[in-house]
């Protein structure tokens, strides 16, 4: 009898283990199959200008992987990424392109750039996009001794011509003549990048000043996440030249050698 109740007692247990192997079989196979699955990444975007802003996610393993879209304002966006670690990068102000690169005679584009990567190994991935800006605008006012009577014109000669869409500085001839008065876009410099201020008139070169020395004496940062914009007045007659950005309470006046 006892036999045969042993034999029902294990007829029982039988269907119970086999329930158990299934079920952690079926876990372990999710658990490898997840590898292969999207990561669900959500992209904040902020400082998306007047003009829309252009989104690259692009895989860093070999899969393939990238997509473009177009952002027309501050938003958020999910996306399905695959396994591992993506790079994005969002701009506006500039076309579609591997680098930004300005055409010799022309200023910079309004660029502004956000370039990062995301780890999405995990199920869920977030990425804070914020455009940043990446050119400042330089207004020049110059002022001649009284008499001089042949209109004054300025050009900027520099040694940085662009950005790469990571962000990388890019060395190169830069030359742009604005006149006076007017706005010239400059690129972001390294702190120590030459820039090259020319005073013309009747296409002659009159005067040639350091404009990023007497620029990073006043205190500018071309590493600031947001480039500020700044007003340069040079007034020769006095040998003076005054900077002010919307960063400074007071404009910063040096003495210049004429």
């Amino acid at each position: 009898m006892r036999l045969f109740q042993g034999m029902e007692n294990s007829r029982q247990g039988i269907p119970a283990f086999i329930m158990l192997l299934l079920f952690f079989s079926s876990c372990s196979l999710v658990k490898e199959n997840r590898d292969s699955c999207p990561c669900n990444l959500v992209v904040e975007i902020s400082g998306v200008q007047d003009t829309p802003a252009m989104l690259l996610v692009k895989s860093l393993r070999d899969t393939g992987y990238v997509e473009l879209f177009s952002v027309a304002r501050d938003t958020v966006m999910t996306l399905f990424a695959p396994r591992g670690a993506v790079a994005i990068s969002a701009w506006s102000g500039a076309p579609v392109s591997e680098a930004f690169i300005i055409p010799s005679g022309s200023e910079s584009p309004p660029l502004y750039l956000y370039h990062g990567t995301v780890d999405t190994r995990g199920d869920v991935a977030t990425a804070d996009v914020r455009l940043r800006k990446q050119f400042c605008t330089v207004s020049l006012e110059v002022e001649g001794p009284p008499g001089w009577g042949a209109p004054i014109g300025t050009a900027v000669r520099g040694a940085v011509h662009g950005m790469s869409l990571s962000g990388a500085i890019l060395e190169g001839g830069f030359e742009c003549s604005p006149g006076v008065p007017a706005a010239v876009r400059l690129p972001r410099q390294h702190p120590d990048s030459p820039l090259m201020l020319d005073i013309v008139m009747e296409d002659n070169v009159i005067r040639t000043f350091s404009l990023g020395a007497y620029l990073q004496n006043a205190g500018y940062s071309w590493t600031a996440p947001d480039l500020a914009d700044i007003t340069v007045h040079l007034d020769l007659s006095v040998s003076a030249i005054t900077f002010t950005t919307p960063e400074q309470s007071e404009p910063v006046t040096m003495t210049i050698d004429i």
